[in-house]
């Protein structure tokens, strides 16, 4: 973090200077270690599209130098944004079954979760394996979330509460976005009721903007 005190200007002018350069690479060396390795960094968003796509050891390969260099020559041609697969599966398995875990979603461009966190998590922990059922699914999405965040009169379906309700097919429901095209909507997704109103029916938008912000 002290190399990028003062913003990216500042961290280019202290990367351009040897008495800073060696230093800087080697902690970038441990930190891409830390996180799995070039491999498995992705970039997803760059200005030079040849860089899109492609994870930063095969960057490294295009230009013929060190993983740690390659940062560098990507960061200094503009606003770059990093997809990083370090998470063990088995840890998101056990974190998944705890009573205590909810699922959100801070996607931002370029990554499928935006358009893909909860029909993935339907489709691949409770139908493909089978690592939590429908009902716990379904609680940790809605009821176990109003709780945590304490919103009131939402999550359950009780009368009294605002009408906030999803219908899928559990059948084809599933999550299409990907690292190549995170924009692909979900398959499966019959009805949605937001505040008693229909926003998604028989699978298509309704134009109705029907959400509100919720203030605590």
């Amino acid at each position: 973090r002290w190399a990028e005190s003062g913003g990216k200007d500042s961290l280019f002018i202290r990367y351009k200077n040897p008495i800073f350069q060696t230093r800087i690479l080697e902690e970038t060396k441990k930190n891409i270690a830390r996180r799995g390795g070039p491999d498995k960094l992705l970039i997803v968003k760059a200005p030079d599209s040849n860089s899109v796509n492609k994870n930063l050891f095969e960057i490294s390969k295009d230009l013929n130098t060190s993983p740690e260099k390659a940062v560098y020559q990507v960061l200094e041609k503009g606003y770059v944004r990093v997809a990083s697969f370090n998470m063990n599966p088995y840890d998101i398995q056990n974190f998944m079954k705890q009573d205590w875990v909810v699922t959100g979603s801070d996607g931002n461009t370029g990554h499928p979760r935006k358009y893909g966190s909860f029909p993935r998590k339907y489709h691949k922990y409770v139908k493909q394996d089978s690592i939590i059922n429908m009902a716990t699914f379904i609680k940790n999405c809605s009821s176990k979330t109003a709780e945590i965040f304490r919103i009131p009169n939402r999550g359950i379906l009780k009368e009294g509460y605002f009408a906030d309700i999803i219908i899928f097919n559990p059948s084809t429901f599933k999550d299409k976005a990907n690292y190549k095209d995170a924009f692909q909507l979900s398959e499966g997704l019959e009805y949605i009721i937001i505040n008693g109103k229909l926003s998604i029916e028989n699978g298509n938008f309704t134009e109705q903007l029907n959400g509100r912000v919720l203030k605590k």
